[in-house]
């Protein structure tokens, strides 16, 4: 089973783009509500302001970046 984990530090941000982690982007409606962006994509580069994910811009404060970890990997 799978566990969903947010990366929210840059530290995390930077583990997933140096091991090349799949991650996923997803955004929030105006009843804030959790939408998918983008799915099983690469983290190329980011700041503190943005991630960027196959080439795609993402506003970092205006979205959320998740992986999913096998169960014994979470900690």
């Amino acid at each position: 089973m799978n566990k969903v984990k947010t990366l929210t530090s840059d530290a995390d941000l930077f583990t997933a783009a140096l091991l090349q982690y799949e991650v996923q982007i997803w955004g929030r409606t105006v009843d804030d509500v959790l939408v998918l962006l983008q799915e099983n994509g690469l983290i190329t580069k980011f700041s503190n302001n943005q991630i960027v994910v196959n080439g795609h811009r993402f506003v970092r404060d205006e979205c959320v970046v998740r992986i999913e970890m096998p169960a014994e990997d979470v900690s």
